[in-house]
């Protein structure tokens, strides 16, 4: 989980250098979050 994490950082810093709205990044991160619990929940991994 923590290289999800890792991923989502630099995702949401990519979109800060592309200077996506505020919001918009607040979207993102709280999708990123849920999916995260989600595939912690169900004990689902990315590779």
């Amino acid at each position: 989980m923590n290289q999800y994490n890792i991923i989502v950082q630099q995702l949401l810093a990519y979109l800060t250098k592309r200077k996506q709205c505020s919001s918009s990044r607040l979207s993102h991160k709280q999708c990123y979050e849920e999916f995260g619990q989600y595939l912690k929940e169900n004990n689902l991994y990315l590779s």
